[in-house]
């Protein structure tokens, strides 16, 4: 096992043919050529629903690697994906950032302005992945190994841990350009995967057609059902953390956590088996996942209002596990 730890940061890639991708990663070219040559015997994908918080169900598909290509993927992320260096204000798929890294900036602004690229992974295709392995100094052999590794069905996919980096770089030369825009304007701006957060203490509407622009000079789109700039006297919300005075948990998701511990309390957690989700929308079938999941999502409401958790914990320990 290559040691992670022992590459410098760096802006580009610099892989000049298979066999020093091969050193690069630790894993043989003949496995590498194998699976990528055959690629589409090594993933399948499924349909899940999602519930979202305005009770209405999203369809969402992801893809599932095979073992022996979940490995690559990893040596992927973790030698060469990870080790791109990214600039500040960019949150998501970076150590040490979160979506409360992302949030904190925004918090106190008297306008906020969050927009998302409209289906993100499918519309990023095996071009634009292609693409951005030659932008890191992969030749154009490595560049399509990668690609091929990296890519199903034509496009990136959901579920992939390379997915999120990669999705991140492919955006930067467009989220390179709005951080100009903003920096020339005194507008703070971070970006959280396919999340863009623009604040300030004037009026951001003007902003909107340009930002709508310059994503789509790079064949992208923003989402326009959720590109509203939002005025003082609303609440302000980043990547699901409420901003306004200081980071906070949002009153829905807060209540919806303390129902459901409160049922868990008086009727026993079986009643909520079945009927609740993971992250990734799939199904809780059993008290342990039940149970590591509920304590996986106050260990995060921790981290942003340790009363509330508190609060929350005292109802969690009182549950009949």
């Amino acid at each position: 096992m290559r040691n992670r730890n022992s590459f410098e940061v760096r802006d580009s890639l610099n892989i000049f043919d298979l066999k020093h991708l091969n050193l690069q990663l630790g894993i043989p070219k003949d496995e590498l050529c194998d699976i990528s040559e055959n690629i589409k015997e090594h993933y399948h994908s499924e349909i899940i629903s999602i519930k979202k918080q305005d009770g209405t169900i999203k369809k969402r598909v992801i893809y599932h690697p095979t073992e022996r290509l979940r490995k690559i993927l990893e040596a992927i992320d973790d030698y060469l994906l990870e080790k791109i260096k990214l600039p500040d204000y960019i949150h998501g798929a970076r150590k040490g950032h979160n979506n409360i890294t992302n949030a904190e900036p925004h918090v106190g602004k008297k306008h906020v302005f969050p927009s998302d690229i409209a289906d993100c992974y499918p519309s990023i295709s095996v071009r634009k992945v292609r693409s951005l392995f030659i932008r890191l100094k992969c030749t154009p052999e490595v560049s399509a190994c990668l690609t091929k590794l990296c890519t199903a069905d034509n496009h990136l996919p959901q579920g992939y841990n390379t997915s999120p980096r990669i999705a991140v770089l492919v955006l930067q030369p467009a989220t390179d350009r709005i951080w100009r825009l903003c920096k020339k304007y005194g507008i703070t701006f971070t970006v959280y995967i396919d999340d863009l957060t623009m604040s300030g203490n004037k009026d951001l509407s003007p902003f909107k057609k340009t930002i709508e622009r310059i994503i789509n000079d790079y064949g992208l789109k923003i989402k326009s059902e959720k590109t509203k700039p939002l005025s003082q006297n609303q609440q302000h919300k980043v990547t699901g953390i409420v901003v306004n005075k200081k980071i906070n948990v949002d009153k829905e998701s807060f209540n919806s956590m303390r129902y459901t511990l409160h049922i868990c309390k008086k009727y026993g957690p079986a009643n909520i088996i079945g009927k609740v989700t993971d992250s990734k929308g799939r199904k809780i079938e059993t008290v342990e996942r039940l149970k590591n999941n509920l304590r996986g999502k106050l260990n995060y409401i921790k981290n942003i209002n340790p009363q509330k958790a508190n609060n929350l914990m005292i109802v969690f320990n009182d549950i009949r596990w």
